[in-house]
């Protein structure tokens, strides 16, 4: 089937439920991007992360230059994230004295759905920083736990073979982009120093 025109696919798009993206997929199955620009259009923030994520994903063949994450912003924007990287430090703290390691990010973690669809599952590396870098305001410390370095490097890819995914046909569609020289992964990375708050420890 020919691609659909930017009017005709906004017709589909906006007929269309997530629930029946395997009906899309089929209906496209001879133009995986028209299938990724209705996930696209469907699940992701207009111009968040996983939409400019997706974008540079979707930008001809490769190779691609690593994309720089704003983990500092992950931070403060994913409450989810935040509370269970900062629980798993606190455990490696208490059980083993460790003053770096790594922590896995699971799916199940993201309270923010922009940045779940931006980074998925990936592994985060930590170490302490000095408490005497954290910034004051006036004689009062701000409250705080602990300063920390947060950083990452994850590749941005897709699993066509992963058949629990509900949404699978969109990863094969990516991968036929890919296979087709039409996309290409890339390599994500970030750093950032935060700082592990009382409120988070509760």
């Amino acid at each position: 089937m020919a691609q659909a025109g930017r009017e005709g696919l906004m017709d589909v798009v906006n007929d269309v439920t997530i629930e029946q993206i395997e009906q899309v997929c089929a209906t496209f199955s001879d133009s995986p991007k028209v299938v990724m620009e209705i996930a696209r259009l469907r699940k992701m923030t207009p111009y968040g992360v996983a939409w400019k994520h997706l974008s540079y994903f979707l930008d001809g063949p490769g190779p691609r230059k690593p994309m720089t994450v704003d983990l500092g912003k992950l931070w403060r924007e994913d409450e989810g994230v935040r509370k269970s990287v900062t629980m798993a430090i606190l455990t490696d703290r208490r059980f083993s004295g460790a003053r770096l390691g790594q922590v896995d990010v699971q799916q199940r973690h993201y309270q923010n759905q922009d940045w779940k669809l931006a980074l998925g599952a990936f592994r985060m590396s930590w170490s302490l920083l000095p408490n005497d870098r954290i910034p004051r305001i006036g004689i009062m410390r701000f409250p705080v736990g602990q300063l920390v370095r947060i950083w990452f490097t994850d590749v941005y890819d897709w699993h066509p073979e992963d058949i629990s995914r509900p949404t699978r046909c969109v990863h094969e569609a990516a991968q036929k982009l890919i296979d087709m020289k039409k996309a290409a992964t890339f390599v994500m990375t970030g750093s950032a120093e935060v700082v592990l708050e009382r409120y988070d420890l509760r």
